[in-house]
């Protein structure tokens, strides 16, 4: 709840700050000079700030100074690192107090994509 409604809400300053202007096509304009969001290559960006296996971080560590859309980006890079079982996942007490709770432990420096790409099916390898 902390992130997301941080993120949520400097998402929408920004949004009601270029509609204060009566500029909508600005914040269209603003959204397409960004690179498109590729989960994978923001998953590699979060696991190379990461020294060695078995390494924690707090999640705003990682992402120290980066502007709220690429946090968010970030935070749905980092979930799907989690349900590859890249990182896991941990968060501190109080997370409805606090943003800074979320911390993320490494657990392979091998992407899931990299991992099932050379998988073999048990049942395929018997043959």
């Amino acid at each position: 709840r902390g992130l997301e409604s941080t993120c949520e809400a400097e998402y929408q300053s920004e949004v009601l700050g270029l509609r204060g202007l009566q500029h909508p096509a600005l914040f269209l304009l603003a959204q397409e000079a960004r690179a498109a969001f590729d989960i994978h290559s923001y998953g590699d960006q979060l696991v190379s700030r990461f020294s060695r296996v078995g390494e924690w971080h707090s999640f705003a560590s990682l992402l120290a100074g980066q502007p709220a859309f690429e946090v968010c980006r970030a935070m749905l890079a980092s979930l799907q690192l989690a349900n590859d079982y890249t990182v896991e996942v941990s968060q501190g007490p109080g997370l409805e107090e606090a943003v800074d709770t979320m911390a993320l432990r490494l657990l392979s420096q091998e992407r899931a994509h990299q991992r099932f790409h050379t998988y073999t099916a048990p049942s395929l390898s018997k043959q």
